[in-house]
């Protein structure tokens, strides 16, 4: 395993200490940066820089670390962690950046609304499924009630039958009226858990539209608003779109944008065929156009990935890319 570098002399004194906090769990693992960044999915130069104190990572990426790091620890252990990591971060983030840090608030405030819907929504479950039983065993009981009154009604029955009818019917009378109390206290319990998830649940949504704006004006200085643990198709895509859109002023810039990097190669490509065979300078600003859209592609690269370091890479795969485009309007 590579040796982590020396943390920064000026890093402030939170940073520092959640940067240390971060470093003695991963020293745990045994491992090397790359490869636990590859087992996570996370760039080895983000992870660095959450390990460096350089920038302060997400509650996600924290509580998966203490958790590879510390699989033996018990549940309470693992949640004292938990809180020591998340007071670590939330105290960076206030003297880090206070926007990252509202945007963090916002999101564990959704978080904890989202579980307390959960909750409620178990709770009113299980007094659903209650209230059934209760109204069963009403039902029950009143048609007990009803055969016992049938029998005593009937005709020739002997005194002491009629005093056991009249007892069976004084105990069914009390077991209905419990039950009832039961119903009702039910009823209300269930109306009441019901009005709570309908508060909480306007409240997850005036905090979702309050972390949706937050992340607008975090995205807009310069922050990335996603940074996904593990790469997820469904949502993931949608996002980055609305980080796309924020950076680059609208959908309308978006969809112009994509013309210029996939549409532009196609249509050189098209030109260059029809051009004249020999080599000459129309021919050679054809293909120096092609350095416009190559720009623009390696910019939206470097908004998606702006951590990497592997920046030869970029150069490489962008230039294939629109080579293909440009060969694919060339042969059409």
């Amino acid at each position: 395993m590579a040796r982590l570098l020396p943390l920064r002399g000026d890093l402030e004194p939170e940073a520092r200490e959640l940067a240390e906090f971060l470093r003695e769990a991963f020293e745990r693992l045994g491992i090397h940066v790359r490869d636990y960044a590859k087992a996570t999915n996370w760039s080895p130069g983000t992870l660095s820089k959450f390990l460096s104190g350089d920038r302060i990572p997400r509650q996600d990426f924290i509580d998966r670390l203490l958790a590879d790091a510390y699989p033996q620890h018990s549940s309470e252990e693992a949640e004292a962690a938990r809180r020591r990591g998340r007071d670590l971060r939330s105290q960076a983030l206030r003297v880090r950046n206070s926007r990252e840090a509202e945007v963090d608030r916002l999101e564990q405030a959704l978080s904890d609304a989202k579980h307390e819907i959960l909750l409620a929504e178990e709770r009113e479950r299980a007094l659903s499924e209650a209230l059934l039983t209760k109204r069963s065993e009403s039902n029950r009981l009143q048609k007990s009630y009803q055969e016992v009154e049938s029998y005593q009604s009937a005709s020739q029955r002997t005194r002491l039958q009629l005093e056991s009818s009249q007892r069976q019917l004084e105990r069914i009378t009390k077991e209905r009226e419990r039950a009832q109390k039961d119903i009702d206290r039910l009823v209300k319990e269930l109306h009441s858990e019901r009005e709570h998830r309908k508060v909480v649940e306007k409240r997850r949504d005036e905090l979702e539209v309050a972390l949706s704006a937050a992340n607008v004006q975090l995205v807009k200085s310069g922050a990335s608003v996603v940074e996904p643990e593990s790469y997820k198709p469904n949502g993931q895509l949608l996002l980055r779109l609305g980080e796309h859109r924020t950076r680059w002023g609208g959908w309308l810039n978006i969809a112009v944008l994509t013309g210029i990097i996939c549409v532009w190669p196609l249509y050189l490509g098209s030109v260059y065929r029809i051009l004249p065979k020999h080599p000459g300078f129309t021919q050679l600003t054809t293909i120096l156009s092609l350095i416009i859209p190559g720009l623009f592609a390696l910019r939206v690269r470097n908004i998606r990935n702006f951590e990497s370091r592997d920046f030869v890479r970029n150069i490489v795969q962008v230039a294939i890319f629109i080579a293909v485009l440009f060969l694919v309007g060339f042969l059409i």
